[in-house]
């Protein structure tokens, strides 16, 4: 199974960059001293880019560049420092720029080739469109059908050095009232701008430091929001206001939700993915478990593309644009992920089997736990950003270097450290033919391989195990760096079923594994004090 994110991880780099400006710049000898509202404005236009970055990826590049050119014409007097927020700037610029433009490579099937009128969908019906009408001063969407004639394939005619793809294009049929879209960002995004005033008139009235800083924050913030807001109720428009490709899809509809399976040519694969509606009606109003049913799909189904659905002559108009998406192996005969009927039957995938995991004798113990890169790195920055939170914290109290902030600053970072080690390296999960031992984030569970245990994963990246009377959550992130011999979630899931129906093939059994609980190790007291040395140098006055 491949599964293709929206390009969120990017972003990271732009909080990432704006502490180490704030290590640098801010903390550093000859800065402004704490409390003044040169400091305080220092650091909001730094947080403001960090924050917006999530919200609206335009807003924050330009929040950047705002950013960099204030701290240069009207900065608090950094010195050469203050010239450092046009890295920032820059990183922010490209971040935004990369994310926005980053192509997804994924297994598209076909588009639809033009039919004749006898072969369509809908065939001898008018095309009922599902409508929500908002009226004023309702929280409910009441729907409505119209009547529509289906509308024909659209030609799209090829220019000079292009040429459109060949399969069936059409605009979607256009609804009759529009939902609210992005309504919490909006109406968030004015209550921050408002606030954002407030702010501003008592810093004026009042002279308090943190008033100069606190309304930057809130007005990037808000002008984040309220841009997100408008761009996708563009984006919707310019849905139903264009010729898009249309596909053949199986869905689950939902209520407010669609899950949408659009297979491959093949029939071995599909695009699995999904659409929030503003529908208050669902089709599958009937008990038992949900049916998918043929649709049509308007659209290219990518992350952070926007697509529309038809179910039964009824449209869905989507309020989100298109979050993961995920080619997994496809049941044409149930019209269903094959791993559903796999993960009922707990099969084994032969692909996702490692040799090593199936070929061992019965007694000999396997072992699952974070890559040890990613999980000593993962503890090291939970102790460093808790100590530098902390020092700040006494430096901007006016303890700065004393020993109550040092003694604060160790209690901080100890405690950070501990539970980074509790949940990155000391979890791990060990089994055999025998059995399965987890040891957890406090204690251990150790049980037998049962005809009703499972294992399955999810899309978050953890496995979970249910077996006995412990239902257990393994975390499995991808592995780090790709040289790790970390096992990836369908290979530990092909392992633990692997397992399992090898006890039921296996006369004398092994017990399950014992509990080996790692010590901690002298790094972990190493990776503390470094921290906490770190922490104070940085933030000593």
């Amino acid at each position: 199974m491949t599964r293709f994110l929206p390009p969120l991880r990017l972003e990271h780099l732009v909080p990432a960059c704006a502490v180490a400006v704030v290590l640098v710049v801010v903390t550093g000898p000859g800065s402004p001293g704490a409390g003044t509202g040169a400091r305080w404005a220092a650091l909001a236009l730094l947080a403001a880019p960090a924050v917006m970055i999530y919200i609206h990826r335009p807003a924050a590049a330009l929040a950047s560049v705002v950013c960099a050119f204030g701290w240069a014409l009207f900065g608090p007097g950094y010195g050469w420092r203050d010239f450092l927020p046009f890295a920032y700037a820059l990183v922010t610029i490209i971040v935004a720029r990369r994310a926005a433009a980053v192509v997804v490579p994924v297994a598209l099937p076909p588009l639809m080739v033009p039919v004749h009128e006898e072969e369509r969908l809908f065939a001898d019906a008018p095309h009922e469109v599902l409508v929500d009408v908002h009226l004023p001063g309702t929280t409910f969407a009441a729907p409505r059908l119209v009547d529509e004639p289906v509308p024909e394939p659209v030609e799209v005619e090829e220019s000079a050095g292009h040429r459109p793809p060949a399969g069936h294009f059409e605009q979607p049929p256009w609804p009759r009232d529009w939902p609210v879209v992005a309504r919490v960002a909006g109406v968030s995004g004015g209550v921050a701008l408002a606030v954002a005033g407030g702010l501003f008139a008592w810093w004026q009235v009042s002279d308090q430091p943190v008033g100069s800083g606190a309304w930057l924050l809130a007005a990037g913030v808000g002008a984040a929001l309220v841009a997100r807001a408008r761009e996708r109720r563009r984006a919707v428009r310019r849905l139903f206001g264009t010729v898009q490709p249309v596909r053949r899809a199986r869905v689950v509809d939902q209520l407010g939700y669609v899950h949408v399976l659009v297979p491959a040519a093949d029939g071995r694969t599909a695009v699995e993915f999904g659409i929030d509606t503003a529908d208050d009606w669902s089709t599958d109003d009937e008990a038992g478990d949900p049916q998918t049913r043929p649709a049509l799909l308007y659209g290219d189904p990518a992350p952070g593309e926007w697509c529309a659905v038809v179910v039964d002559g009824r449209l869905h108009v989507p309020v989100e644009p298109v979050g993961a998406v995920t080619v997994v192996p496809y049941d044409a005969d149930h019209g269903l992920p094959r791993e559903i009927s796999d993960d009922e039957e707990q099969l084994v995938d032969p692909d996702a089997l490692r040799a090593d995991d199936h070929l061992l004798p019965p007694g000999v113990i396997r072992e699952h736990r974070v890559s040890p890169a990613r999980a000593w790195c993962t503890v090291a920055a939970i102790g460093l950003g808790t100590a530098c939170a902390a020092a700040e914290g006494m430096h901007v109290a006016g303890y700065g270097g004393d020993w109550p902030s040092v003694a604060v600053v160790a209690l901080a970072s100890l405690a950070a450290v501990e539970f980074g080690w509790r949940w990155q390296i000391r979890e791990r999960l060990y089994w055999n033919v025998g059995g399965v031992t987890a040891v957890g984030f406090r204690g251990t569970v150790s049980e037998p391989w049962t005809v009703d245990t499972a294992a399955v994963h999810d899309d978050e990246g953890a496995v979970t195990l249910a077996v006995g009377d412990s239902v257990l959550t393994v975390p499995v992130p991808p592995p780090w760096p790709r040289t790790s011999s970390q096992r990836t979630r369908d290979q530990l899931v092909a392992a633990l079923r692997d397992a399992r129906w090898q006890a039921f093939a296996t006369d004398d059994r092994p017990p399950p594994p014992p509990p080996l609980v790692p010590r901690r190790p002298l790094l972990l007291v190493a990776a503390w004090a470094v921290a906490v040395a770190a922490a104070v140098a940085l933030f000593a006055d």
